[in-house]
């Protein structure tokens, strides 16, 4: 994984969310995995383990509930919209390549210092 940069991650990032997303709107670094795709609840848990499995990373210490309303938040969400719409931060593709992008040097760097 020594050549992966973020370019790389978010188009894999873009290729993975297709799978999930119903909506038909371009795609891009800026576009918000809830807020623009609408992904929340068990979707958005898979989403986000199968990025962690293809990286090879540790995703159980993300903080998704910060992100990604449950099945049933959604149902308040969709019946409050004006109310709720504010209850989960934006992360963008480009924002959580970012984070796997730092994870996967992390990563390195951890297994480079234990090789000695």
């Amino acid at each position: 994984m020594n050549d992966i940069n973020l370019d790389v991650i978010v188009a894999e990032i873009i290729i993975v969310l297709r799978k999930y997303s119903t909506k038909n709107i371009e795609i891009t670094p800026e576009t918000r995995i809830f807020h623009d795709l609408m992904i929340y609840g068990d979707d958005a848990w898979n989403f986000l383990d199968e990025v962690s499995v293809k990286y090879h990373i540790e995703g159980s210490s993300f903080e998704g509930g910060l992100y990604f309303p449950s099945e049933g938040e959604m149902i308040w969400f969709l019946k409050c919209f004006s109310f709720f719409k504010n209850n989960w931060k934006p992360l963008t593709i480009n924002g959580l390549a970012n984070v796997v992008l730092e994870r996967v040097r992390l990563k390195e760097i951890n297994c480079k210092s234990s090789d000695f």
